[in-house]
């Protein structure tokens, strides 16, 4: 866990002594494959997670999600050992990022032996090891390390139990002012490298000090974080970007850069519970858009070459009217061809300058009949090229719409937007799956205070709901000729025209339909806009393609500050078809 460094790691400790020392262990349950959590009465739970990408331990006070999931191996032995056990003590190995919960055996054991719980925070190596204290033997891991993966240590039931290997860095507590300004200088990778427990994000603070305050004030700051690890004296912050979303946790307050913003929490615990429930549901959105994308990228592939072939057909089939031409050429001029000519130039009385045209004859067929053949190929051809036209404009509508979606996934913020763009895929016959009973969120809404309200459509399906909502008199509006939502601005009264309606509400609701689009990052957009009584659903079409009339068109900026009026703590919205 990229903000769990050591030092972070210091106050995590602290809290776990301070929660749960004393505490009897009555319940061990497994949330995941790779999570822990020991509920301790009357401290709360501990929780533990050795997922590569994101390993933490932390102390909460309840923990809303009971698992159902049925204990691993590991779990089955915490059972054995610990339930019912006694919390005696919480160590940390200096400053790395390993903590020990010790714990006296519970009554099922037969025997009281003292057991350790060792959790250690290491990427992709993190491990949580139970080792019998008095022999330093391990009872069992939730990750067997063999020969094979390490020749340093194996971890494995029976062997001896050993630390990670000792860091070649510098104790805080001992670095000296010209060592710190010489590790300092080189930037934060040369803190990082060169003083333990301090992980490259509180590194880049101390850096960020260096730069704004110079050296003498960056060595007092420096000195104020030896004080506060000493001490254990901890004032946990969440760092908050320039839109309010926390981005960073750390033990105490930091420097912060241009526009950040810093709010205090209870504890460490419950900072690093934040961020990492935040990483962990944008790591699980992006997995979800990667997957999405992936089928759409190859269902466009595969209608881009329909298309290609498509145009093959049309280029190969050319104009039929040309077998129409040489049919009536042969018809005006038959007194002058004979049974048995192969090739004729006659004169094409349907054009005003009078060109001859070439014609091909069959030898075996009289005149007559050729003109036939010729009327035969010009009446199939002229059915296979409009049965391929329409073949083309099914293609292109279907390209569009899946344009739309793919316009849709990309901005989605939530895994309930993508969930729902899942759910319009299969009943777009795009992907298979058991449909799911629909309405796991609604459109996106923003009402003024003067009454006026605009509705932002995220996907297909809504865009259609949200037209079929609207009032015959209120505004709608959309990017033109690109993918994007269907937005609908409600007036508190009647608009004689467009422009009665307030030019606020215009310019808000306009820069939504730019907003969410496949143009939000351009410099400009247009947006159309109509009442809703000129806009109609194309019977049969997919989700969200209409047609409209009597139209004005701007040119908005999709501002981003618009956007984020639409998000309300649930991400932004999606984009939908034209």
């Amino acid at each position: 866990m990229k903000f769990l460094d050591g030092i972070a790691m210091r106050a995590i400790a602290s809290e776990m002594r301070m929660a749960l020392m004393g505490g009897r262990i009555t319940k061990i349950l497994q949330p995941d494959s790779s999570s822990i959590l020991l509920q301790i009465r009357p401290g709360g739970f501990l929780f533990l997670s050795i997922d590569p990408s994101m390993p933490r331990i932390y102390v909460v006070k309840g923990f809303p999600k009971p698992s159902s999931n049925p204990p691993g191996g590991f779990c089955a032995l915490l059972r054995k050992f610990l339930e019912g056990g006694k919390v005696i003590g919480v160590e940390q190995d200096g400053l790395d990022r390993v903590i020990r919960l010790r714990a006296e055996s519970g009554p099922d054991v037969g025997f009281k032996l003292t057991l350790n719980l060792v959790v250690e925070i290491m990427g992709r190596h993190s491990n949580a090891i139970l080792v019998d204290e008095g022999e330093g033997r391990i009872l069992g891991s939730m990750k067997a390390v063999t020969e094979e993966k390490s020749r340093y240590r194996q971890i494995l039931p029976g062997l001896k139990y050993i630390p990670p290997p000792p860091q070649e860095k510098l104790d805080p507590m001992s670095v000296g002012f010209d060592e710190f300004l010489a590790m300092a200088s080189s930037g934060a990778n040369g803190i990082t490298n060169g003083i333990m427990g301090i992980g490259r994000h509180l590194a880049e603070r101390i850096y960020i000090a260096l730069e704004r305050e110079g050296e003498e004030r960056a060595w007092e700051w420096f000195e104020e974080i030896r004080r506060r690890i000493a001490d254990d004296r901890f004032d946990p912050v969440l760092v908050l970007s320039p839109s309010g979303d926390p981005v960073a946790a750390f033990p105490f307050p930091v420097p912060l850069r241009d526009e950040e913003a810093m709010e205090r929490v209870e504890s460490m615990s419950d900072a690093i519970r934040t961020i990492s429930d935040i990483s962990l549901e944008r790591e699980f959105l992006e997995r979800e858009r990667k997957r999405v994308l992936s089928i759409l990228s190859s269902s466009l592939d595969k209608m881009r070459n329909a298309l290609a072939r498509i145009e093959e057909d049309l280029f190969r089939i050319g104009d039929p009217e040309i077998y129409k031409v040489k049919g009536q050429a042969i018809l005006s001029n038959i007194g002058s061809i004979e049974k048995g000519m192969k090739i004729v130039s006659l004169r094409n009385l349907w054009d005003p300058q009078g060109q001859e045209v070439e014609v091909e004859l069959d030898p075996s067929l009289t005149p007559s009949d050729n003109a036939n053949v010729y009327f035969q190929r010009f009446k199939k051809a002229k059915e296979s090229l409009e049965a391929i036209k329409r073949r083309k404009e099914e293609v292109l509508e279907e390209i569009r719409y899946l344009e739309g979606l793919e316009s849709i996934a990309k901005v989605a913020s939530s895994p309930e937007e993508l969930s729902e763009i899942w759910e319009e895929m299969m009943e777009a016959g795009i992907v298979k799956g058991k449909r799911r009973e629909r309405g796991i969120s609604g459109p996106r809404e923003y009402v003024s205070p003067d009454g006026w309200k605009v509705v932002v459509g995220r996907n297909g399906i809504q865009n259609d709901r949200i037209l079929s909502e609207a009032s015959p008199n209120d505004i709608w509006m959309h990017a033109r000729g690109i993918p994007g939502s269907h937005v609908i601005l409600s007036l508190p009264f009647k608009p004689k025209d467009l422009s009665s309606a307030p030019p606020e509400a215009i310019e808000v609701a306009a820069k939504a339909a730019a907003y969410f689009s496949s143009g939000r990052g351009s410099g400009k957009v247009e947006v159309d806009m109509t009442f809703r009584k000129h806009v109609r659903k194309v019977k049969g079409s997919k989700p969200g393609f209409v047609t409209y009339s009597n139209e004005r068109t701007i040119v908005v900026y999709p501002d981003p500050e618009v956007g984020r009026m639409f998000e309300g703590g649930e991400g932004l919205a999606g984009v939908g078809s034209d």
